[in-house]
């Protein structure tokens, strides 16, 4: 297995990594300005829209267009015993402080405009703090 560094700001398919569970998005720069990390967004996707997805999560990301996102992961093709559904996977973007519900839940409004996510979605976006 590779090294956890290789998943990092990688140009890897979600859907085509089968031997580590996620992928990660990390930029200190960004990442520094946002220190409190607690709170998460969740978007699921049907598989068959995953990496594109991703793809377009790690762009806006790395143009600092995901305002107060501090870094994200997106789960792989890897095999999940508890997983609900294989045919979907989701992508967490990191947030916080989750004790600020009027700042998450904008962050979540803005998300959804970033990153186009729908409620024709076969899942609905979920907030954890």
């Amino acid at each position: 297995m590779l090294s956890t560094e290789y998943y990092v700001n990688c140009n890897l398919k979600p859907t085509e990594i089968t031997i580590y569970p996620w992928l990660y998005e990390h930029e200190p720069e960004i990442a520094k300005k946002y220190p409190e990390t607690d709170g998460k967004w969740m978007q699921f996707y049907h598989k068959s829209q995953l990496n594109v997805m991703w793809d377009l999560a790690k762009t806006k990301y790395r143009a600092g267009q995901l305002e107060e996102i501090a870094f994200m992961k997106v789960s792989t093709g890897y095999y999940k015993p508890c997983a609900s559904s294989s045919d979907d996977g989701v992508i967490l973007l990191y947030c916080g402080p989750s004790h600020d519900e009027e700042n998450i839940m904008k962050y979540g409004y803005k998300l959804l405009e970033e990153t186009s996510y729908k409620k024709c979605h076969r899942m609905a976006i979920i907030q954890i703090g």
